[in-house]
């Protein structure tokens, strides 16, 4: 019996023992070695502090990588697999010189930032400066007197105590506003 072991079957035949349920054994086996070391560097990439990728900031001067990082609660080294692009974008948000965010992907391992920054459209006195306005109202700047003189301002109207983030609703400021955009 060289090939030939007895297994018992319905029939109670010999079956044979090739060469070919062998090779599958040593397949499977190989295959399970590699996908454990596949599972094991995955998993100490998206958990283990290790430096994978870069971040790159795109359409602003003001927001630096650093901002980015500290917004969104990065820290180094950078791994941009264990970066949550939306809770990013949640956080960038809330960001006064951030309008919109965008999180794309570039070749090789780079997460790219496009920052669209608010727009400054007019200023409007108040009650302790001057207040810089974006096109919704949003108060982007607080200053004691005028900095950005590149855009008009709005007079004839006081905003009152309204601080930097807050959204004026004052009704003659926000007509000006809407008809300044």
């Amino acid at each position: 019996m060289d090939d030939k072991q007895y297994h018992p079957s319905n029939s109670g035949e010999m079956q044979s023992s090739t060469p070919v349920h062998d090779e599958r054994a040593v397949f499977r086996k190989r295959v399970l070695k590699i996908g454990g070391a596949v599972t094991l560097v995955l998993v100490g990439l998206f958990t283990l502090p290790i430096p994978f990728g870069s971040l790159k900031i795109v359409g602003s001067d003001k927001v630096t990588v650093q901002d980015v990082m500290v917004a969104g609660d990065i820290h180094e080294p950078v791994n941009i697999l264990q970066i949550s692009t939306e809770k990013l974008k949640t956080r960038l948000a809330k960001d006064l010189r951030v309008e919109e965010a965008q999180i794309s992907y570039q070749l090789p391992f780079t997460m790219v930032v496009r920052v669209i920054e608010r727009k400054a459209v007019a200023v409007v006195p108040a009650q302790f400066g001057y207040l810089t306005l974006d096109s919704k109202g949003q108060v982007i700047a607080s200053e004691p007197a005028i900095q950005d003189t590149s855009v008009p301002m709005i007079s004839g109207v006081k905003a009152g105590n309204i601080l930097l983030g807050d959204t004026v609703v004052d009704k003659p400021i926000l007509a000006a506003l809407e008809y300044l955009n």
